[in-house]
């Protein structure tokens, strides 16, 4: 119950207007249980590498709503090495609201 009280309360910080939507309801992603690989410790930290940096890539062009050139410079990567990791991630550049 005390889960459920306080996404409900997350939700309504996050919501700007007057409805609570889908996504205000979405945990944030340091609580979201993940699968830990069983394999070595260098894949397991491959792994955790991957998604750090599919995480991190996502949330830099979410944040500058598409544009590469200015999410690479916030994250002081060059625009070029920023564009290989998208790719080598599949990110896709396009925004989705």
């Amino acid at each position: 119950m005390r889960e459920l009280f306080n996404v409900i309360q997350r939700a309504f910080a996050l919501a700007e207007g007057e409805h609570i939507l889908p996504e205000h309801l979405e945990q944030p992603d340091a609580l979201v249980p993940r699968k830990i690989v069983l394999g070595s410790f260098k894949q397991a930290r491959t792994q955790a590498i991957e998604e750090f940096e599919r995480r991190y890539l996502s949330e830099m062009l979410r944040q500058h709503h598409g544009n590469v050139t200015q999410a690479a410079r916030a994250a002081q990567k060059e625009r070029r090495a920023f564009g290989r990791l998208l790719k080598r991630y599949h990110i896709d550049r396009v925004v989705r609201s």
